[in-house]
């Protein structure tokens, strides 16, 4: 059990707040790159805060504090021109950068435009996703992740909305024992995840055969300066179902998904909107080739679910929509139809905005959960005491991160899970020394 002071550290997000000081020493996603046209202004509110993103005329993307300096009109009402976003209410006009370049109501000549500038977190634009560093220190590097690298074609990229708190929605990311109870799923139901027909590497089963039939998988969890590493393991015919995968602080998980691990994998990435709500950014990657997205979006979104804006049609207040008669049948369902990223969502939502987790009983089976508390425990330990944030680099030529892996394979029975990650490590450290 953790206690109600210690959880309020991993949840609340204010600018004073130990989360919110941690969220706001690393690059976040705000925004999906197709939110933000040079048209209509987006209104977003991140850690509490609020925010408008625009891009100018010439389509450059910019994040600002979202009321006008002048007379604190909300900008997201303004118009995109060239040199930025101008206010409806009397004509400011502010640059990407927030400084104000026009002024028409007052008399040329007195530089006042010169000197009002409004808070505009540095922003980058990456693999469908605009990110903005929102503390008021020196950002660190823009971090390489493999996963950002991969061109349109490549990467699938959304968001859903959760009305609950980021670490509500991301503990379940790396549980793997809810595999085989939550996500209730026969492949012959829905074409969109013939990915996971696909026989498991090494095996004769493919993953969802290999989850439903041993739901208590082995758990192993190693601790690393990005976050931890979780090793798990199933049985299998040919030995065991091995799955490596990661938590990155402050608030990503990266694993296996959508793709099985094959050629390349799937990242979530929960970004608060408030104590209460947030956004779930979601991420499948391919190497060596495009991805489907029309698939990709009815495996994870299911078929019209989604209301404008990326929010659900089932909320709390309508049960999440749950299919009881379906349930009734002879297919065994949950009843919330075959999103994956929709049944999460549900499932997290259930227990409230913010559950009371001082009626948790956590067992061996929540090993990750225990592990993604105390890496963030530690890591707002470290900034306090004035160390950078555990997993930032801040020269460019450290920048880089092979050593996160993510592998869905099966092994013979006896192999050692970390020496196969370290020889996957190795190579792709040669790669990143061969790509310069």
């Amino acid at each position: 059990m953790f206690a109600q002071d210690v959880m309020d550290q991993l949840i609340r997000t204010g600018p004073q707040d130990p989360c919110g000081r941690l969220m706001r020493r690393y690059w976040q996603p705000v925004a999906l790159s197709e939110e933000v046209d040079n048209q209509a202004p987006l209104p977003l509110t991140i850690l509490g805060e609020d925010y408008v993103a625009f891009r100018n005329a010439d389509g450059v993307p910019g994040l600002m504090a979202r009321l006008c300096a002048h007379r604190g009109a909300d900008l997201s009402y303004g118009v995109c021109e060239p040199e930025g976003l101008r206010c409806l209410y009397h004509g400011w006009k502010y640059d990407v950068t927030g400084q104000c370049v026009e002024q028409p109501p007052e008399p040329e000549g007195r530089g006042f435009a010169d000197r009002i500038r409004l808070h505009a977190p540095p922003v980058v634009e990456r693999a469908g996703l605009l990110f903005a560093y929102l503390g008021d220190d020196e950002p660190p590097e823009f971090p390489d992740y493999e996963f950002l690298r991969h061109g349109e074609a490549n990467t699938y990229v959304t968001k859903v909305f959760h009305a609950c708190n980021h670490l509500q929605a991301n503990e379940g990311n790396l549980d793997q024992s809810h595999l085989g109870f939550l996500h209730v799923f026969y492949p012959e139901e829905a074409d969109s995840h013939r990915e996971l027909e696909r026989s498991a590497p090494g095996g004769s089963k493919n993953a969802v055969e290999l989850i439903n039939e041993d739901k208590a998988p082995e758990m192993e969890v190693e601790y690393t300066d990005y976050g931890f590493t979780e090793f798990t393991t199933r049985k299998a015919p040919e030995g065991k179902y091995l799955k490596i995968q990661s938590f990155l602080l402050p608030n990503v998980a990266v694993f296996p998904g959508a793709v099985q691990g094959i050629d390349g994998h799937q990242v979530h990435w929960h970004v608060p909107i408030d104590d209460e709500s947030h956004w779930k950014f979601v991420l499948v990657f391919r190497r060596s080739e495009a991805v489907d997205k029309a698939r990709l979006a009815k495996a994870l979104l299911g078929v019209d679910e989604l209301l404008p804006g990326y929010r659900m049609k089932r909320t709390r207040e309508n049960h999440h929509l749950q299919n009881r008669a379906q349930m009734a049948s002879r297919l065994p369902t949950n009843g919330l139809g075959l999103g994956f990223e929709i049944h999460d969502a549900v499932i997290c939502e259930s227990g409230g905005a913010i559950q009371d987790r001082l009626q948790e009983n956590l067992g061996y089976s929540d090993r990750s959960v225990i592990a993604l508390r105390r890496s963030m425990l530690d890591a707002i330990k470290r900034i306090d005491a004035g160390e950078p944030a555990p997993g930032t680099v801040h020269r460019p030529e450290d920048n880089g991160f092979p050593e996160i892996n993510v592998i869905a394979r099966v092994i013979a029975e006896g192999e050692d899970p970390r020496r196969i990650a370290a020889e996957v490590a190795d190579r792709r450290r040669a790669q990143e020394a061969a790509r310069g």
